[in-house]
């Protein structure tokens, strides 16, 4: 189920972050057992490093380079019981160096770790850094680049530099005239858009970011350079059927599929057209890079479930569940589904884990008597902007942690259990922040207590 408070949340993100479970000893007639191995192990990112055996480093994406884009890229791994990468997912980092970072991290390999003797796979993180390698600091580029300017006041290529010297100095608002000067004064190629783009998108002024490339459409109409900008840039916007319409461009024009139709498969969902983003997100499982497929899979969930197919939405999130089985927000998608499908043991099982692994779970803090905080994570399919919950774009949670304590209720007064369903709704109440759901819960709480 898609619904009310769920439907603008949905996603995507889609359920790329990983919450341990605490595994405990337990205790029989007195006499403390020792428990048995977990199945999954986290490790610290310099530890995980440190075993490693083979490493790739990525390769720079040429249109980072064009846009003089930087920074380090963090990349989520998932290692099974022989040291190979399973699953690899970009947590933080600029979007246009995710995807390098993650075809990397997919070729490393790791010594076998043992816990107690048995094979376990392992969660870390590697992180990856991108640098231009240029010799002088940010402030000399920048006084160079001022230099050159003094000495070259009509030459558009001065003008480019001084905005990529900027930019490569996170000085964005700074570099926008000098960039505009350069298109004013026709700069050669596509560069001087890309950059000034980069600049507007960093303020988020995505109306005049939109206007630009709009512009730069005229002069290079089939360039992915600027589409794939435009697209997000309108999508950043909400502006989805603007973006769905660019992005079918872009894909026309013979992009890979992969990437490509990932986002085109998110935008088809996001503008209500579920079965042909349901084509598109297949496309991607079929042909795409192992790092969509999780994203891919949460888009066949989520369009499944809109359109009443709640077998194949379980079928697909099932796909999630072998690279992250402790998924929480994963388990709480397949047991709601379960629930549409009249099957109330399954959909309590499937919640009552996903519930438990919340309580458990050390990165979300939650007291076992009280829960408080919702988990960090929302999900993102578009570059640096948390503000989107698609995602993700391309990894995160697809639902509030409130939303699993509250379906988990549901279920549980579907069948009469008054007790646990007000447990439940009350540990909802508990995390919930949305004023939209903490009404619907208390409403459901008010109803049962009377």
């Amino acid at each position: 189920m898609i619904s009310g408070s769920r439907s603008s949340k949905i996603f995507l993100a889609l359920a790329c972050v990983l919450f341990g479970a605490a595994f405990r000893a337990s205790v029989l007639g007195g006499q403390q057992e020792q428990a048995p191995p977990p199945k999954i192990i986290r490790k610290a990112g310099g530890v995980l490093t440190g075993a490693a055996i083979r490493r790739v480093e990525p390769t720079y994406p040429p249109l980072a380079k064009a846009a003089h884009v930087m920074g380090a890229v963090v990349v989520e791994i998932t290692i099974d019981e022989e040291g190979s990468v399973i699953s690899a997912n970009a947590i933080s980092g600029h979007q246009l160096l995710k995807g390098a970072a993650v075809e990397a991290a997919q070729q490393w390999k790791f010594k076998p770790t043992l816990l107690q003797g048995t094979p376990v796979k392992v969660v870390g993180t590697i992180t990856f850094k991108f640098e231009m390698g240029d010799e002088s600091s940010g402030v000399e580029r920048i006084h160079k680049a001022l230099e050159a300017v003094s000495a070259s006041p009509s030459s558009p290529e001065a003008r480019l530099e001084l905005g990529r010297a900027y930019i490569d100095n996170n000085q964005y608002a700074q570099a926008v005239d000098p960039l505009k000067d350069a298109i004013r004064m026709n700069a050669k190629g596509v560069s001087a858009y890309i950059l000034l783009g980069s600049a507007l998108d960093h303020q988020s002024q995505f109306d005049e970011e939109i206007k630009l490339y709009r512009e730069a459409l005229v002069m290079f109409p089939d360039s992915s350079e600027v589409l794939q900008p435009l697209a997000r840039a309108l999508a950043y916007s909400q502006r989805w059927d603007e973006a769905l319409e660019i992005q079918k461009r872009i894909v026309a024009s013979g992009a890979k599929q992969g990437p490509e139709y990932l986002e085109l498969s998110f935008y088809l969902f996001k503008t209500g057209d579920y079965g042909q983003a349901v084509a598109a997100a297949r496309t991607t499982v079929e042909s795409g890079p192992r790092y969509c497929l999780p994203i891919a899979y949460n888009i066949l969930g989520a369009s499944y479930e809109q359109l009443g197919q709640y077998a194949d939405a379980i079928d697909s999130y099932q796909h999630l569940l072998e690279g992250e089985p402790d998924n929480p927000f994963t388990l709480d998608h397949i047991g709601w589904a379960y629930h549409q499908m009249g099957q109330s043991d399954e959909a309590e099982r499937n919640l009552a884990r996903a519930a438990q692994i919340i309580i458990d779970s050390e990165q979300v803090q939650i007291p076992r008597s009280v829960p408080g905080g919702v988990p960090d994570g929302t999900p993102q399919l578009l570059p640096g902007r948390p503000r989107i919950t698609p995602g993700s774009a391309l990894a995160g949670p697809p639902s509030k942690a409130s939303l699993i304590f509250e379906h988990l209720g549901d279920v549980y007064a579907q069948g009469g259990k008054k007790d646990l369903a007000v447990d439940a709704w009350h540990k909802a109440l508990n995390v919930a922040q949305d004023p939209a759901d903490v009404s619907r819960i208390k409403g459901k709480l008010e109803s049962w207590t009377r």
